[in-house]
């Protein structure tokens, strides 16, 4: 099977926003901010920058998610993109993973850590992207967990520092002090998560695996399943491999990425591409059917199966596939059926 055909899944940013380029427009805009970190008991140089770069980006990213709000001409436009249903948080939270944040200037004298940094953007382009992203449920959904996770560090870490000023036990304060640790982490995972996410997003496969390589076994906490921040890190580490043609590695890092999580079909579909890419399409068939189970109803992926049942030489299940896919809008599939004279209504 030919990457073409199965970057038509749509598992990641990048395959979904591989026709859109950022180019320099009228509607680049320049956001910028200087935030100023206090230093606690508890903070080391490397604490207090996590927090310093976590406060600033947020500020930054606010900033940017009102203003392409207040650019919403009547909605209009907005309601064929979908633009216009979702909450400023989304926004803020996708925006966040197709841009980046560079830093102007750092400062630590011990007690305070300062940051200036900016963020620049084509409005024009992020609303394209946001809206494209927004389609895919699952993607929103894992770009809005990193910045729920980065969310609760910070409150979690304000909460500690509270407490480590209230206690004189020296047990207790160790035990703070290693929570607050574990938190100023969660912190950069989210940084290094949400610089991943925009590397795929620019095409640059291998900062995008050195960033969710960072992810891997860094993080404490967990959102909805056990090792989230790892699974997300195998998943686009393998989507990166993948890009980069190098399917070996791809399949090495998306088996690990379904054995922690088995009910996320995207992370099977992109298995059974890799598979593929081998050539190895009975595999892929293998992975394919997991996903199907869980995603009957996914056109792409019917192709994708009926495609590799049809390198396989099983044209009766492969035309199967190619009808349900075809039935439910594939149009790849639809102009296979029509080619061989085949009626799947």
């Amino acid at each position: 099977m030919s990457k073409r055909y199965c970057k038509q899944i749509n598992f990641s940013i990048t395959t979904v926003l591989a026709v859109l380029c950022l180019s320099a427009s009228l509607q680049a805009k320049t956001f910028e901010r200087e935030y100023t970190y206090r230093a606690s008991e508890a903070d080391s140089k490397i604490t207090a920058r996590s927090i310093a770069l976590n406060q600033v980006k947020t500020a930054l990213l606010e900033e940017i998610g009102v203003y392409i709000e207040s650019t919403f001409d009547d909605k209009s436009a907005e309601k064929n993109t979908g633009l216009e249903q979702l909450s400023q948080q989304q926004i803020v939270s996708i925006t966040a993973g197709v841009t980046e944040t560079k830093i102007l200037d750092e400062k630590w004298d011990g007690q305070t850590y300062y940051m200036k940094a900016q963020i620049t953007v084509d409005i024009a382009d992020v609303k394209k992207k946001i809206a494209e992203i927004a389609k895919d449920r699952d993607k929103t959904k894992e770009l809005e967990e990193v910045k729920q996770k980065a969310d609760a560090a910070y409150k979690q870490i304000q909460n500690l520092q509270s407490q480590l000023v209230k206690t004189w036990d020296d047990n207790v304060k160790l035990k703070l002090q290693a929570d607050y640790q574990k938190n100023s982490d969660n912190l950069s995972v989210a940084d290094w998560s949400q610089m991943g996410y925009n590397a795929l997003d620019s095409n640059d496969y291998d900062k995008a695996i050195l960033y969710f390589q960072k992810t891997i076994g860094s993080s404490s906490g967990v959102l909805l399943f056990k090792d989230i921040d790892d699974f997300f890190g195998y998943l686009n580490i393998g989507l990166a491999y993948y890009m980069k043609e190098n399917y070996d590695k791809s399949i090495e890092m998306l088996e690990k990425a379904v054995q922690l999580n088995t009910k996320y079909e995207k992370a099977y579909s992109l298995l059974g591409c890799a598979y593929a890419g081998n050539g190895n399409y009975d595999k892929a068939i293998e992975v394919f059917d997991k996903a199907i189970q869980i995603s009957p109803e996914d056109a792409n992926l019917n192709y994708n199966i009926g495609y590799a049942y049809r390198k396989t030489g099983y044209l009766v299940k492969a035309t199967k596939y190619y009808k349900q896919a075809a039935n439910l809008g594939q149009k790849d599939a639809q102009e296979y059926l029509k080619l061989h004279g085949v009626e799947w209504k």
